[in-house]
């Protein structure tokens, strides 16, 4: 089951203003970190709960070279995947499913080398390593982030 009633897909407009966005993070060499409700990696998350068009929204975010991390929430459970253009996809859990008495937050801290998702209780916790900056008149992490 791809396609069901509480889903939904990114139009061709938002797909253009995504890319519209990530160019002007590229030309003031800033690393992007994505957030959306749903989420845009296979293995992530259950497939009935990815954006439907996610593919187009995969190849926006690759294209573009300086997406670092999706955050997307949607499927109430914790995900995690690393794909194979080393953009990090992590997928929330939601506290509307969190048993009394429980928590489920977290803070993601940004250093110049990393992202550490603290999850408290039922959040997982993440250290995801990423690429360095190696062109000169570059900013570099933290300071140089847009977050979209």
């Amino acid at each position: 089951r791809r396609w069901v009633q509480f889903g939904g897909g990114a139009s061709a407009a938002q797909l253009d203003w995504m890319r519209s966005q990530l160019q002007d993070a590229k030309v003031a060499g800033q690393h992007v970190l994505v957030a959306g409700h749903l989420p845009l990696m296979p293995k992530s998350c259950p497939n009935a709960c990815l954006l439907w068009n996610y593919p187009e929204m995969l190849e926006v975010l690759r294209e573009a070279g300086n997406v670092v991390c999706t955050l997307a929430g949607h499927t109430h459970q914790n995900g995690y995947i690393l794909d194979e253009a080393g953009i990090h996809h992590v997928v929330l859990p939601a506290v509307l499913e969190t048993p009394p008495g429980r928590d489920c937050y977290g803070v993601l801290k940004v250093f110049s080398d990393r992202l550490e998702l603290h999850g408290v209780d039922t959040m997982m916790s993440l250290t995801l390593p990423l690429p360095q900056t190696r062109e000169k008149n570059r900013p570099s992490w933290p300071g140089a982030v847009k977050v979209l």
